[in-house]
């Protein structure tokens, strides 16, 4: 897990203090690539990208990434949003048409009796 300096020449990346490369000598300057690597077990991903605080976050995400791969744990999204309406629909009316049948049962029974 480690953010390295990128050299668009060779490809070969450097450690993040370095000014030049230490495989062509090309110097660095200000317009930095930076490459972040991250590996866990037997996985192992690569990316490159153009800003050191990007790099940072870019590796905490991937990090997440593989987290949730090694045990399994889903996005937790709902599959279906209810909205008020399809809960009145679904739920409530069916339950007080429910109700009212029952309800005039009941008062029919206890008329009779």
């Amino acid at each position: 897990m480690a953010i390295y300096v990128f050299c668009d020449t060779c490809k070969t990346s450097s450690r993040i203090n370095t000014t030049e490369c230490s495989k062509c000598g090309r110097p660095f300057g200000y317009a930095k690539k930076y490459r972040v690597i991250v590996s866990n077990r037997e996985k192992r991903r690569t990316e490159v990208v153009g800003n050191l605080s990007i790099a940072r976050e870019v590796e905490a995400a991937i990090k997440a990434d593989l987290v949730r791969d090694e045990y399994d744990i889903a996005d937790h999204k709902t599959s279906e949003i209810i909205t008020l309406d399809l809960f009145f629909e679904k739920q409530f009316l069916p339950w007080a048409k429910q109700m009212k049948n029952h309800g005039m049962r009941t008062i029919t029974a206890m008329a009779l009796s």
